[in-house]
């Protein structure tokens, strides 16, 4: 038996990287490489972070041409990252 969803989700959202990339995704739709450019690691390790992200339900992605667009499945989740933001400060 796997760990509940809510904490996949939290163990998702524990990573920097994924956190920033939430951030970034805001509401709207993003192509890898935008996000490679304004996070400045190399495509591998985001497209590596942006899988896992899908995989646990955060993002989805659509595919145009070579390209690869992301974004958040649900709104709810900036709110989410703002009520984090609020509780740590």
């Amino acid at each position: 038996m796997g760990a509940p969803r809510e904490l996949r989700i939290l163990r998702c959202l524990s990573d920097e990287t994924r956190y920033r990339l939430l951030l970034l995704l805001g509401g709207e739709e993003r192509c890898v490489c935008e996000l490679v450019r304004e996070l400045r690691r190399p495509q591998p390790l985001i497209s590596h972070h942006l899988r896992e992200m899908r995989r646990c339900g955060l993002v989805s992605s659509r595919r145009e041409g070579k390209r690869v667009y992301y974004r958040l499945t649900r709104p709810e989740l900036l709110k989410l990252l703002e009520d984090l933001r609020r509780l740590s400060g």
